[in-house]
């Protein structure tokens, strides 16, 4: 979801898309910090899963480009209101709208970090 959220705003604003979440990043790193190769293979899942959905996104966003990408960022900004904070959260609030039980635990924390974190 954070892939999502950030390569869609980072595209939005004309930003270097991000590679990762640092927060998401330390989590991992505080999660299996006792045991180094449950943290490796936590870390490569992770940075496939940000990899795959980020692609993902990019191609959907590379659709709107294609007709007038302009148009599209500036659609994107005025759903933030100009900032990317807010188009974040507000990407944020969309996965809400599906999500159950813990996800939307992690959802509500993910909206409350900063953009890109």
């Amino acid at each position: 979801m954070r892939a999502v959220a950030y390569t869609t705003t980072a595209w939005a604003f004309d930003d270097l898309m991000p590679h990762n979440s640092p927060s998401r990043l330390h989590d991992l790193r505080l999660n299996f910090r006792y045991d180094h190769k449950l943290y490796a293979k936590n870390l490569n899942a992770y940075r496939k899963a940000w990899n795959d959905a980020q692609t993902a996104t990019l191609s959907r966003l590379s659709q709107i480009g294609k007709k007038d990408k302009q148009a599209g960022q500036i659609m994107f900004r005025a759903i933030g209101d100009g900032s990317r904070q807010k188009l974040a959260e507000h990407i944020f609030e969309g996965f809400q709208e599906e999500a159950k039980g813990v996800d939307k635990v992690a959802i509500r924390y993910a909206m409350r970090l900063e953009y890109p974190n």
